[in-house]
C-alpha cells in the first residue's frame, strides 16, 4: 500500500533539487531574498512512485504551488487502488457520493461514520480498505482524544466495552469508593 507523497516531501525534493542545481539562486528561491533571478528548471522525482517531473519555474508563487501540489503519479497509483470504492454513501450528508470522494473532499467524515454508524458492516469493512483510511483514522481518533472530554469519553467506552483510556481500578474507584 502506497501512502501519499506528502507536500513536505515534494518541498524537501525542490529544496533539495535548487541547492544542488542553482545553488548561485537559492537565496532569492528558498529563502527572502529579493532581486534579481532567471527562471530555472528543476527535474524532481517522487520517492515513492518513482515518478519523475520536470518543472520551469519563473516565480516564488510557482515554487510555491509546486510545493504544494502531490505528486500525479502517487495519485494516479491512489485511484487505481481504490478504484473498487466508487460505491455511493447510502444515506448522510455525502447521500450519492462515492467513498473515493468522500475521502478526497472530507476524509475524517468516513472515519466518524466507521466509528459511529451501526447496522452497516460491509461499507464499514469496505471503507477501511482504502488505502488513505488508515492515517485518516488515526488522525481522528487524535483529534477525537483533544475534543471531548475525559469524562464523557471514558463513559463511551464503557458502553462500548473499550477501556483504552482507564484502567479497572479507576472504575472501580468511581463505582465503589476507594482509596
Amino acid at each position: 500500500m502506497n501512502e501519499k507523497a506528502s507536500s513536505t516531501e515534494i518541498g524537501d525534493l525542490c529544496r533539495e533539487a535548487i541547492m544542488a542545481q542553482y545553488p548561485e539562486q537559492a537565496n532569492y528561491w528558498l529563502n527572502t531574498g529579493r532581486g534579481k533571478h532567471t527562471e530555472i528548471t528543476l527535474a524532481v522525482t517522487c520517492p515513492r512512485c518513482n515518478c519523475e517531473k520536470t518543472v520551469t519555474l519563473k516565480s516564488k508563487g510557482e515554487l510555491n504551488r509546486l510545493m504544494k501540489e502531490e505528486c500525479s503519479g502517487c495519485v494516479a497509483q491512489r485511484a487505481a487502488e481504490n478504484r473498487h470504492l466508487e460505491i455511493p454513501m447510502p444515506f448522510g450528508k455525502f447521500k450519492g457520493k462515492t467513498i473515493n470522494f468522500v475521502m478526497e473532499d472530507q476524509p475524517t467524515y468516513l472515519a466518524w461514520f466507521v466509528d459511529q454508524i451501526k447496522g452497516q458492516d460491509k461499507l464499514v469493512e469496505q471503507i477501511k480498505t482504502h488505502t488513505q483510511f488508515p492515517q485518516t483514522w488515526v488522525k481522528y481518533k487524535e483529534k477525537q482524544a483533544c475534543t471531548v472530554p475525559k469524562e464523557l469519553r471514558e463513559a463511551r467506552e464503557w458502553r462500548e466495552g473499550k477501556f483504552s483510556q482507564q484502567t479497572i481500578d479507576e472504575v472501580c474507584n468511581r463505582f465503589f469508593g476507594g482509596d
